[in-house]
C-alpha cells in the first residue's frame, strides 16, 4: 500500500514538471515571436529598405509622367495595420499600383514596375495603338467615335477625322460605357481586321466594317478600290463563318467575268452576299 502511495505521487510529480516545462516552451515562443514581430516593425522603417525614389519611362506616352506619379504615391502613403510602412521596398503595393494605372487611363496597354536597388522603383508603361475606330452601334451615324486597339478594346475618344484615315468599326459592345469596353471578343476582332488586311492587299477598298443584331457581318467598300467600281457596295458574310473560306470565296467571285465586265462598264456594285457557301451571289446597281 506504501508503495502504490508512493508511485502516485511520484508521477503527480512527473505530470507538474511536464506542464510547467511545456507552459514554459510557449511562454518562450511567444516571447520569441514578439520580438521577431517588434523587431521587423522597426527593421521595416530603415529608410534605406523604404522607397524614396520612383522613375516614370513613358516615352511618346500620352499620359504624362506626373500622373502616373500621382498614382504610384497614392499607394505608397500611409502604413500597413498602422504598423508598416507602404514604402517598404518589400511590402510596397506593387499589384495595386498596377491596378490603379490600368482603372485610370484605359489608353495604357502594359505597365512593368521594377526595383532600383533597395529604395526605389521604375515603372514603365506602354499605350495602345489605335487599330481603328468604333463609332457606334448602327451603321454610319453620326455618334462620337472612338480608339479602339488591336484586341478590340476601346480606350478613347477620337478627334474628327475627315474621309477615312481610320477603318471605320459599327455594332455593339460588351459594356455600358464606350471607353473600357470591347467591340466583338478578342479573337473576333483580331480575325476580321486580318480579313479587312487580306481584301485590301487584294486591291479592294473596305472603310467600315458593321456586325448587326442578326449575327451578319458587313463591310463597306470605298469609292478608290484599284479596277472595281465598289462605291457603296458592301460584303456580307456570317459571324461564325471560316474567313479563310469567306476570302477564298470573295477572291473566286471577283475574277467572275460578268462582274468584273460590268465593274468596268462604270456600274456601281450593290453587294456580294458570302452566306451560303460557296453559292456566292452579288448585284449590280
Amino acid at each position: 500500500m506504501l508503495f502504490r502511495k508512493k508511485s502516485r505521487i511520484s508521477s503527480s510529480k512527473v505530470t507538474e514538471i511536464r506542464r510547467k516545462k511545456f507552459l514554459t516552451r510557449i511562454l518562450l515562443v511567444v516571447l520569441i515571436l514578439l520580438i521577431l514581430f517588434v523587431a521587423s516593425i522597426f527593421v521595416s522603417k530603415i529608410s534605406s529598405i523604404n522607397i524614396v525614389n520612383i522613375v516614370v519611362k513613358n516615352e511618346g506616352s500620352v499620359v504624362t509622367e506626373k500622373e502616373i506619379l500621382g498614382v504610384a504615391n497614392n499607394n505608397i502613403v500611409g502604413k500597413y495595420l498602422s504598423l508598416y510602412p507602404k514604402t517598404n521596398i518589400f511590402i510596397y503595393g506593387k499589384e495595386k499600383i498596377k491596378t490603379n494605372i490600368y482603372e485610370k487611363f484605359k489608353r495604357i496597354k502594359n505597365v512593368d514596375i521594377e526595383r532600383i536597388g533597395f529604395n526605389g522603383i521604375n515603372i514603365t508603361i506602354k499605350e495602345r495603338s489605335p487599330a481603328g475606330l468604333w463609332c457606334g452601334k448602327k451603321i454610319n451615324t453620326e455618334e462620337q467615335c472612338y480608339f479602339l486597339d488591336e484586341d478590340g478594346f476601346i480606350y478613347t475618344e477620337a478627334p474628327t477625322f475627315s474621309g477615312s484615315v481610320f477603318f471605320r468599326n459599327y455594332g455593339n459592345i460588351t459594356g455600358k460605357e464606350q471607353i473600357g469596353s470591347n467591340f466583338l471578343n478578342s479573337e473576333k476582332f483580331k480575325g476580321i481586321s486580318f480579313f479587312v488586311k487580306s481584301i485590301k492587299d487584294a486591291n479592294v477598298n473596305p472603310i467600315s466594317f458593321f456586325a448587326n443584331d442578326s449575327g451578319d457581318y458587313e463591310i463597306y467598300l470605298g469609292d478608290n478600290s484599284k479596277n472595281y467600281n465598289f462605291y457603296d457596295g458592301k460584303i456580307i458574310f456570317n459571324s461564325d463563318d471560316n474567313l479563310g473560306e469567306i476570302f477564298n470565296n470573295l477572291m473566286t467571285i471577283l475574277n467572275e467575268r460578268t462582274l468584273v465586265k460590268g465593274l468596268s462598264d462604270n456600274v456601281q456594285l450593290d453587294y456580294i452576299d458570302l452566306r451560303f457557301g460557296k453559292k456566292v451571289f452579288y448585284r449590280l446597281k
